[in-house]
């Protein structure tokens, strides 16, 4: 493989061997020279001097970021996320772990076969729910979707009323239940579902049932407690299917460090036949469907979606895999960026609230700051109910808005999203990696000097 022409103008290979001179570790130059002459470089490596070597290493960062700011205005830019919201539809997807987007990387440099990630990918997942079988989809309204297409034509999915909603994609969950199919049942009103609610569903022939977790219902029938009823309305000879969207769903136990989760495995024996959870959520992975439970069911979900095309790619499973390999056990979670920003004790954040509060109240055009302790929602609707605590601190201006401050810091090189309110700016530092702290503070910084 040789270096990409670009790349070869952005990186000049005379003044990179100009640079390697100057190592002191005879086998690292040895290996980048190894490296180099791989790459395409195979001029010989010549002396230099430090002063010129310095100088020309700054010409490189300028151009590469000059090219970069050229080629890329009006695309994606990474910013600071500094609403709370850890999971929204605002944003392209959870910070991957580091291996993950090696992972990426390293499928799309080159052809590769699925077989052997699909199988790794189920192997991980197995082992960590105790499920039957899995199969990972492109998203999770596909996995409904599919889902749905278990039941025959004549068969009935019965839904709590209180369930039947909009995920933050925009899909109606009744419509990817129902396409081609019957209508949903819904079951009970929006602010309660018992199990007369579902004696009644089974008397309508429903053959499904399909529940959310978490929804606002807060006490809403247990998947013990609806195979509980059905057992008793039908003497187990015809047994529904019990499915569950689980939104806040994780392989792993996140209780120790006090997250809103549910446990998977635990869900699997209490009697679900089928387990739904977005990959993006607790899982760290990219926005995708998992479908784990009895393998009867996820076979025939798999054997449909590949008559159909839609299994997940080669590098969706890869990114995915890698992800779950990441976190596999709680010690490792907690190294991904996930599991940094979302296990961070409550009282560090407060403390870092407090300490940039005082910073950016010294900042002229800065009204007034105020920290503060708060549970927020770190998700979007249907999963809003799931809530942590946080540090916050809220800005007022002097002669500006706070709908003009967050345009303005929202279109900087990276950009700076906060929360707006009638009279203030808010910032969750749930959301905000500790080395963007000082970011944030140059931001408001340059935003007033910019005025002046």
């Amino acid at each position: 493989m040789r270096l990409p022409s670009i790349l070869k103008d952005l990186v000049p290979s005379e003044s990179v061997k100009q640079w390697m001179e100057l190592v002191s570790q005879p086998n690292l130059v040895a290996g980048l020279k190894d490296a180099a002459q791989q790459l395409g470089w195979k001029e010989g490596w010549a002396g230099g001097q430090l002063q010129q070597s310095v100088v020309q290493a700054k010409k490189w960062l300028e151009m590469f970021q000059d090219r970069w700011r050229e080629g890329n205005q009006g695309r994606l830019q990474l910013g600071i996320n500094a609403t709370g919201k850890l999971f929204s539809s605002r944003w392209s997807s959870v910070p991957l772990a580091p291996s993950a987007i090696s992972m990426q990387a390293y499928v799309g440099s080159g052809y590769s076969r699925p077989d052997s990630l699909a199988t790794e990918a189920e192997r991980l997942v197995r082992s960590l729910t105790g499920a039957e079988a899995c199969v990972v989809l492109p998203s999770l309204e596909l996995a409904i979707l599919l889902t749905g297409q278990l039941l025959s034509s004549e068969d009935r999915w019965a839904v709590p009323r209180a369930d039947c909603v909009r995920l933050s994609s925009g899909a109606d969950l009744a419509a990817l239940l129902s396409h081609q199919r019957s209508s949903v049942l819904e079951l009970g009103a929006t602010n309660s579902c018992n199990v007369s609610d579902l004696e009644s569903a089974l008397a309508q022939h429903a053959c499904g049932f399909f529940t959310i977790r978490p929804n606002r219902l807060g006490s809403n029938l247990s998947v013990s407690e609806l195979q509980q009823t059905i057992g008793k309305a039908t003497g187990n000879s015809s047994p529904a299917l019990i499915v569950e969207l689980t939104l806040d769903g994780s392989l792993i136990d996140l209780a120790p460090v006090g997250l809103p989760f549910t446990n998977v495995a635990h869900e699997l024996k209490a009697g679900a036949d089928l387990i739904i959870l977005p990959g993006n959520i607790w899982l760290g992975g990219p926005d995708c469907g998992l479908v784990v439970g009895k393998a009867s069911f996820v076979n025939r979900i798999q054997e449909l979606a590949s008559r159909l095309g839609l299994l997940a790619n080669p590098n969706l499973l890869a990114t995915f895999s890698a992800s779950i390999a990441a976190g596999k056990d709680l010690a490792a979670w907690q190294e991904t960026p996930l599991g940094v920003v979302s296990s961070n004790g409550v009282e560090n954040l407060v403390h870092r609230a407090k300490r940039l509060s005082l910073q950016l109240d010294g900042i002229d055009g800065v009204a007034s700051t105020q920290s503060s302790r708060e549970t927020i929602s770190i998700a979007d609707s249907p999963a809003d109910t799931m809530c942590l605590e946080s540090g916050v601190v809220r800005l007022s201006f002097h002669s500006i808005s706070p709908n003009e401050a967050q345009a303005k810091l929202a279109a900087r090189e990276m950009p700076l999203w906060g929360n707006l309110t009638d009279n203030s700016l808010e910032l969750v530092m749930r959301s905000i990696d500790p080395a963007d702290d000082n970011e944030i503070v140059l931001a408001f910084e340059s935003l007033f000097s910019n005025r002046s």
